[in-house]
């Protein structure tokens, strides 16, 4: 990128569209000193562009280095591709950061994990028993992570939780 510009859009386009394989997790670290300033530089179309490019569900961390970082485009990013975000201030070691998120997504406990709320009182034609749910998509967890969905049920009543996912690549 030329003369200090981030395209944050173009870099996620030659990136996110040279990933083909989607047998095997894929993941992309993107560390970013700056705001988008040159290319698409709308948040919106930034974040549904990448959505759209991401055809093999890579999970993308971000890593917003410096106090000049434009946190809610990245976690918008992180949200939409899976993955998660996280903050370097220019004191911090942002070599750390980034050995232990190797060593996290290293040691994947389950991938493309889904999480089913069902209830007897709530037929399945009535709609997910619960709404306002937080992560909205599946994600992976890995090893020394804590399994965290917020949400709120519609009525009141005991609930069935059914985690379902990958380990190793085979569905469990």
């Amino acid at each position: 990128i030329r003369g200090g510009a981030t395209n944050i859009d173009g870099a996620f386009n030659a990136c996110l569209t040279q990933l083909q394989d989607d047998k095997r997790p894929s993941y992309v670290i993107f560390l970013t000193d700056g705001l988008p300033t040159a290319g698409e530089t709308k948040e919106t179309k930034i974040v549904a562009h990448a959505g759209q490019r991401n055809q093999v569900r890579a999970r993308v961390f971000s890593f917003g280095v410096g106090y000049d970082v434009n946190s809610r485009l990245l976690d918008k990013l992180s949200r939409e591709c899976f993955g998660q975000s996280e903050y370097v201030r220019p004191n911090e070691d942002i070599e750390d950061s980034v050995s232990k998120l190797y060593a996290r997504i290293g040691s994947p406990v389950m991938t493309n994990l889904e999480i089913d709320v069902a209830m007897d009182d709530v037929r399945p034609e009535d709609g997910s028993p619960v709404n306002r749910v937080y992560p909205k998509k599946a994600y992976d967890l890995f090893a020394g992570e804590q399994l965290v969905m917020v949400g709120r049920y519609r009525k009141p009543g005991a609930a069935k939780i059914t985690v379902t996912g990958s380990v190793a690549q085979a569905s469990q």
